[in-house]
């Protein structure tokens, strides 16, 4: 009997002993815990994109000379859009997400078929942006094309258009002939030049 004394004192102390650890354990057990932290992560990658006016396809045109020396002539479509806007333009598009910088530059001279030259000085330019008007872009701020890419058109941010005038002088003695360079335009990530 003295036996089964010690061992019901035993079984109520380790009962005892439970139960003092549960209070203890200050209730996470019971599921108190009501919020936790964790990290969430994403990297989203610069995009860029341009589109072009459907009237660029076309090509700069500047028509029939007849009389030299001419001096500005008008590319086909610098003034035939609404309010004498040019048509000529670069959009940088809603796809993107990062402002771009546009770029120009001509392949070389101007040149026949013959081999005649026009001097790539000869040809020129001005930007304008988000609006094109009878004045804008200006003949005042013109720039002469060269081989090599050229800012025209400055961290341009997403949605906005930069609206583009094309001139052609031609020297007195040119000698007659169609007369053919490329123009490039490249978009690059704003801020960082051509």
């Amino acid at each position: 009997m003295e036996r089964e004394k010690w061992f019901n004192f035993f079984l109520i102390l380790i009962i005892l002993i439970c139960f003092f650890l549960l209070i203890l354990d200050k209730g996470y057990i019971n599921g108190l815990i009501t919020e936790g932290t964790y990290s969430s992560n994403v990297s989203v990658s610069k995009f860029l994109s341009i589109s072009f006016s459907s009237i660029l396809s076309e090509g700069i045109l500047f028509g029939d000379v007849h009389f030299l020396p001419a001096t500005n002539l008008n590319a086909s479509h610098n003034y035939d859009g609404t309010l004498n806007a040019s048509q000529y333009y670069v959009l940088v598009s809603h796809d993107g997400n990062t402002p771009i910088d546009v770029c120009l530059k001509a392949n070389g001279n101007l040149e026949s078929s013959e081999g005649d030259v026009l001097g790539l000085g000869n040809e020129t330019y001005a930007y304008f942006v988000n609006s094109s008007n009878f004045t804008n872009p200006s003949l005042l701020n013109e720039t002469s094309f060269t081989t090599n890419y050229v800012l025209a058109g400055e961290n341009l941010p997403v949605g906005s258009d930069n609206y583009y005038r094309f001139w052609l002088d031609v020297p007195g003695g040119q000698s007659a002939g169609t007369y053919n360079n490329s123009i490039f335009i490249k978009g690059n990530e704003g801020g960082l030049g051509c």
